[in-house]
């Protein structure tokens, strides 16, 4: 996890300047969407709706694996009176989380580790709701993520995945899926069924598969900037990590809009 650690140190303040200044995850123009605030909370939003399911709305504890700098679970801790433990690999995410939420009067319940979600802190406890927004795809091992998902959550619990999918039939080796394996870090980019398997050789059922792909905002006016200097971008690439992800960037903007890749929300019952 360590490229994924550099990658989140150096470029988490730029993400976070083209995510309003709390989000890095992309926006979402589901139903019932207004405007680019409610875009962004639109994973949240079906998160949110997890709570129920589990039983933890008026009190219970929910993880966050790859918690960015907290967004999520602001959201969420608004929301219900559960307690949220966020795991980011980035010591810098958990610093800009901790100052973030120290101004919400949700604070005493929003705690935030500074861990690897393959390799989950001993004394972390149990939860009846465990997700990932956009960071699932970061683990080194799926199947390691998976175990360690299911060693934390409740016989029962609710296991929630908002992550790029690779496309069924599609070739894993074609160029713009390998840039952005390479300048992403998208180590497990797997396909659904996949996933499913692998979930289920770690004691998870699948409750429900959305694909959201059609609620993406792909070609806005900076996409298109960023296409445009590619050739640039490319060049400087190799050197400067925020060149780097500007071209993963593009390829993913590429594959998305072909259909290669899908953006999905998985929900899983741990047995």
């Amino acid at each position: 996890m360590s490229r994924v650690r550099e990658f989140y140190e150096a470029n988490t303040w730029q993400f976070l300047l083209v995510g309003s200044g709390q989000a890095i995850h992309r926006e979402l123009h589901g139903p019932g969407v207004r405007g680019r605030a409610q875009a962004l909370d639109f994973a949240h939003r079906l998160v949110d709706e997890q709570l129920d399911a589990v039983g933890v709305r008026d009190g219970g504890r929910v993880l966050d694996l790859g918690c960015g700098v907290g967004a999520a679970m602001r959201y969420l801790g608004a929301r219900s009176r559960a307690d949220f433990v966020g795991v980011t690999i980035s010591g810098r995410q958990v610093r800009i989380a901790r100052r973030i939420a120290a101004r919400s009067a949700d604070a005493a319940r929003l705690r935030f580790v500074e861990a690897d979600f393959c390799d989950l802190p001993a004394d972390l406890g149990t939860f009846g709701l465990a997700y990932s927004i956009e960071a699932f795809i970061h683990a080194p091992a799926a199947d390691r993520y998976l175990s360690q998902a299911a060693a934390v959550l409740a016989p029962g619990g609710r296991l929630v995945i908002i992550d790029d999918l690779l496309a069924e039939g599609a070739d894993a080796d074609e160029p713009s899926v390998q840039t952005v394996r390479r300048c992403w870090h998208y180590d497990s980019l797997l396909t659904g069924s996949a996933l499913i398997r692998l979930a289920d050789r770690a004691e998870f059922d699948l409750v429900e598969d959305t694909d959201l792909s059609g609620y993406q905002n792909l070609g806005r006016p900076r996409d298109r900037l960023i296409a445009a200097g590619q050739p640039l971008l490319r060049r400087a690439a190799p050197h400067h990590r925020w060149s780097q992800m500007l071209v993963g960037g593009h390829a993913l903007q590429d594959v998305l809009r072909r259909g290669l890749l899908q953006h999905h929300r998985l929900v899983f019952r741990r047995r």
